[in-house]
């Protein structure tokens, strides 16, 4: 197989969302701090809006 792919990177720490939920939570810093903290309890379901429009920022850079 051979062709071509067009991808980006976005740096978490850019969502303004994410900021304030590390700050509001204590969340440990980095991809790696979010995803244990995301999968600790019931982080996910309580702050679903809120990692929603994390993400929502991050896809529309």
């Amino acid at each position: 197989m051979s062709g071509s792919f067009d991808f980006s990177i976005v740096n978490l720490e850019s969502s303004r969302t994410y900021q304030k939920m590390v700050s509001e939570y204590s969340i440990p810093g980095g991809v790696s701090g979010f995803w244990g903290w995301l999968g600790f309890g019931a982080n996910a379901e309580t702050h679903k809006q809120e990692i929603k429009e994390a993400m929502q920022e991050l896809s529309q850079q």
